[in-house]
């Protein structure tokens, strides 16, 4: 268990803050999601979708996300687009500091840097 205490939306905010990558695979289709978390509460989120070994197009997409705590292991993200409507929400929880796990296909998601590798370069 990560939590020993309950822990806050503050707290998880700052725990998810940085550059998160997962791969998916399901059937001849994978996903590449690349999503940035940052202080503001703000996030970028990329995905790329491969069908038969044909690349898709990028897609991205832009807005706000909110985690609230369920329990001490579990929380939930929330992610809204740039307009306020809603995109997804999940249930999440951290494996170590730097793996975090959604109950959606059981996803692993592992931070890569605690920046936004856009605004470094």
């Amino acid at each position: 268990m990560l939590f020993t205490k309950s822990i806050t939306s503050v707290d998880l905010a700052r725990r998810l803050e940085g550059f998160w990558r997962a791969h998916t695979v399901s059937g001849s289709a994978s996903n590449l999601i690349e999503v940035t978390f940052n202080s503001g509460g703000d996030f970028l989120l990329r995905t790329r979708l491969n069908v038969r070994g044909e690349p898709g197009a990028p897609v991205t997409q832009v807005g706000r996300f909110r985690a609230e705590p369920m329990d001490k292991r579990q929380f939930r993200l929330f992610l809204t687009d740039e307009f306020g409507v809603p995109i997804s929400s999940s249930v999440r929880w951290f494996v170590d500091p730097d793996t975090m796990m959604s109950d959606i296909g059981r996803t692993v998601f592992r931070r890569l840097s605690r920046e936004d590798p856009v605004a470094r370069s």
